[in-house]
């Protein structure tokens, strides 16, 4: 969990101090996005109670590189009591607006 925010924080500040020269760069091919969640107890479709997801707050930070019709991320979470972990990945591709497929 500690690396996952000191990851994070680099993240931000790397992307939050970089200079360009908007004259002779290209516009970036990627586009990323940046997600931090603080919740006060994790559900997954709805579902909270129980052991597997335990009672505590938790933070739930991920990260997404979109380009044109890919999207390629990941996502972890981890409760404050240590019940709850997750690191989940992904990639989807969109062969029209609005329809997603991915795994």
């Amino acid at each position: 969990m500690k690396k996952n925010i000191l990851l994070l924080i680099m993240l931000i500040c790397t992307t939050a101090f970089a200079q360009t020269n908007e004259e002779t760069e290209e516009a970036p091919k990627w586009k990323m996005t940046v997600d931090v969640q603080y919740v006060t107890q994790h559900y997954w479709r709805g579902l909270g109670e129980g052991p597997l997801f335990g009672e505590a707050p938790s933070f739930e930070p991920s990260i997404m590189f979109r380009h044109k019709h890919w999207n390629i991320g990941v996502g972890s979470g981890s409760s404050f009591d240590g019940v709850y972990k997750a690191v989940v990945p992904w990639v989807s591709f969109s062969p029209v607006e609005n329809l997603w497929i991915g795994i």
